[in-house]
């Protein structure tokens, strides 16, 4: 993946966290979400941004409060380069596969060998 293809897919997580948390609080801005996750070293700022995040959870529903949650795991795995590597085999997961779900862990091979496993009916 290039560096523009990973501050693409960073920007739409964001977006995305953005839009999630706007459903609680209209005021919400994109600029909350990046301090939060910003990938510099924390201060002041940083942590009361987090700590914004971390309280509006509590307004989420569970499907909204899962997928904010693997955003912002997402947008963390950036800042430590273990983004878009496939946590079961360790190959890179392809772009379109991180344009489609951007908070995936796997490729989609492993994933599907993970369905399986945890819903054998499938």
């Amino acid at each position: 993946m290039t560096g523009k293809q990973r501050e693409q897919l960073r920007k739409e997580l964001i977006d995305q966290l953005t839009v999630i948390y706007q459903t609680v609080r209209e005021d919400f801005s994109a600029q909350i979400v990046a301090e939060a996750v910003s990938p510099e070293p924390l201060d002041e700022g940083d942590e009361s941004a987090i700590d914004e995040l971390w309280a509006l959870d509590a307004s989420l529903d569970d499907r909204e409060k899962h997928l904010a949650h693997n955003i912002v795991d997402a947008l963390r795995r950036m800042s430590n380069d273990s983004y878009g590597i496939c946590i079961d085999c360790g190959r890179e997961i392809p772009f379109e596969r991180l344009r489609a779900i951007p908070w995936t862990l796997r490729c989609s091979v492993d994933e599907e060998r993970a369905e399986r496993h945890h819903y054998p009916t499938l």
